[in-house]
């Protein structure tokens, strides 16, 4: 392999890196602007936030009623307990890109 093309290549590398990386997180900046947009989650009802946000990726559901809802998407990842169909908490939350203000 010519040296100039594996030099061109690398700089090509770490020119295109946080470009690619920013637009893998599109999806998960979408709908982390969902839930920021929705406003207080805790007393909403899960009907109302899931036309919202959309589905969920993941339920879980426990014995003692309680549900845990997850949403994902890449760069982002949110989980709510509900209980009696109504949000308890939030809790996860996690961004992995910086939040625009």
């Amino acid at each position: 392999m010519d040296p100039s093309s594996l030099i061109g290549g690398l700089c090509l590398g770490l020119i295109l890196s946080p470009l690619l990386d920013r637009i893998a997180c599109l999806t998960g900046r979408r709908l982390h602007s969902k839930f920021t947009t929705f406003g207080p989650l805790e007393g909403q009802s899960k009907s109302q936030i899931i036309a919202a946000v959309g589905q969920p990726n993941a339920t879980s559901s426990f014995g003692d009623g309680t549900t845990l809802l997850q949403w994902w998407a890449t760069g982002y990842h949110i989980g709510l307990v509900f209980n009696s169909g109504l949000c308890q908490s939030v809790q996860h939350e996690s961004l992995f890109f910086k939040a625009r203000k």
